[in-house]
């Protein structure tokens, strides 16, 4: 009698199995700096995750670098993007993009179309490599997001391409990153800050687009 309970003990759980994985939050995660790739592994996360892709996007004076990472979403912003430039120079994407079900961030990179037409605020706008002094603007750019807000910053940081360099800078930054500082960021590193303010300026912004990128 014991042998025939367990036998069927047996069965209903290799029945079961399936379900009992199914309802496991399993999600890909991986990581890469400067690639738009990475090899992935699967992961059980937290109850209550999603899953996340990053991506991340740094173009500095006609050099762009890509980076990605998914990983678990658990109390963590999603499907926003973030942005910061000093300029049309030197300019950081990220989003984050979340998604509910198994390994269902199988996805590539991407980034989001932000508006190339200016909605913001007008910010000063500079910025110096090698050098933590500050810099002094050179011009006004209006920024690109309705929420966005002025930017000043001086410290270090260190490149997904490649090299670490003290850096000084002003410009526009979107509320998002101002929030969240720079904890979200994947390729680019913040590897010493100085300074690091955002503020919303007096001056109200010109009627004027920015040129298509």
């Amino acid at each position: 009698m014991k042998s025939v309970i367990f036998s069927v003990f047996l069965l209903l759980h290799f029945y079961m199995l399936p379900f009992i994985l199914a309802d496991k939050n399993m999600c890909y995660t991986c990581g890469a700096v400067n690639s738009e790739t990475c090899e992935h592994k699967e992961e059980e996360c937290p109850e209550g995750s999603e899953c996340m892709t990053i991506s991340e996007e740094f173009v500095s004076l006609g050099q762009t670098c890509r980076s990605i990472s998914k990983r678990c979403a658990l109390n963590l912003p999603c499907n926003r993007t973030f942005w910061g430039n000093a300029g049309l120079d030197v300019l950081v994407k990220v989003s984050q993009q979340c998604c509910k079900g198994p390994q269902c961030n199988s996805g590539f990179f991407q980034i989001p179309d932000i508006p190339t037409q200016a909605k913001g605020i007008l910010c000063p706008f500079c910025y110096a490599f090698n050098s933590t002094e500050g810099c002094t603007a050179i011009g006004s750019t209006i920024c690109l997001g309705e929420d966005d807000q002025c930017i000043r910053f001086r410290g270090a940081m260190k490149l997904p391409c490649g090299g670490e360099f003290s850096f000084s800078a002003q410009g526009c930054s979107s509320k998002m990153f101002c929030e969240y500082g720079y904890s979200e960021l994947i390729g680019l590193k913040i590897t010493k800050q100085l300074e690091n303010k955002c503020y919303v300026p007096t001056a109200s912004p010109p009627s004027i687009n920015l040129p298509e990128s």
